[in-house]
């Protein structure tokens, strides 16, 4: 089995540049802010981890079964933590009491808690994948969890942007359902072409479309002084 991972090094590359662009971008100290460089720095590491992931599945023969199942473990554990946060992204502009903020985080992170125990335990059950020297890579029984968890975040999400009319403009929801219709779009062209990976490539996308509508610096400064406008100071005092 020979996987596509070029469209992964592209998506390594062009989110490289976007961290080193943006690194700067938009100080004010809010939970969307917080939440977006949060989302750039794990996805740079979900996709190192899924390259990684891939040449330990084709190389499984030279590569010891522990460290391939260190690698596997690692990239499972991140995978699912990048819906994770856009879904605690979208609840930041939707919600902006602390107190409930922080709840909705808590709430939302109980699947993610359950799963993350099925993939560390997998090592020793083999219910999500199984890894040998002589058969090398299969999925188990559970392998479904893997693209379930993502699902149901991205259904949060999409519930969570459609009923926070009140408290998002339309523009900013506009610019939040992109997430869930790249992926939607990506998973479709990955079933068709399994051998394709694009999953950093649809995160990518959806994260340059939040900084160039939600995050740029220019949003929030102030053309003529170059200072941080009234919209930032109220982001801060809402």
């Amino acid at each position: 089995m020979q996987w596509n991972i070029v469209p992964e090094y592209v998506s390594l590359v062009f989110l490289g540049i976007l961290l080193v662009y943006s690194w700067e971008s938009n100080p004010v100290p809010t939970w969307p802010n917080r939440l977006f460089h949060i989302l750039q720095q794990t996805l740079f590491l979900e996709i190192l981890l899924s390259i990684a992931s891939i040449i330990a599945i084709m190389a499984y023969r030279e590569i010891p079964v522990w460290v391939n199942h260190a690698i596997q473990t690692g990239f499972f554990l991140v995978m699912p933590t990048i819906p994770f946060l856009f879904l605690c992204y979208v609840i930041s502009l939707a919600q902006p009491d602390e107190k409930r903020l922080r709840s909705a985080f808590w709430v939302s992170g109980i699947p993610y808690l359950a799963y993350a125990l099925l993939i560390l335990s997998n090592p020793f059950s083999g219910y999500v994948y199984r890894i040998d020297k002589q058969n090398g890579y299969s999925e188990g029984p559970m392998f479904p969890v893997v693209y379930g968890l993502p699902f149901l975040y991205t259904a949060a999400m999409l519930w969570t942007i459609l009923r926070s009319r009140e408290r998002v403009e339309l523009r900013q929801r506009l610019v939040l359902l992109s997430f869930p219709i790249i992926t939607l779009s990506v998973t479709i062209i990955q079933w068709r072409y399994p051998l394709l990976v694009l999953s950093g490539t649809a995160a990518s996308a959806a994260l340059l479309i939040l900084y160039l509508f939600l995050q740029n610096r220019k949003i929030m400064q102030d053309d003529l002084t170059g200072l941080q406008n009234r919209k930032a100071l109220m982001k801060v005092l809402a």
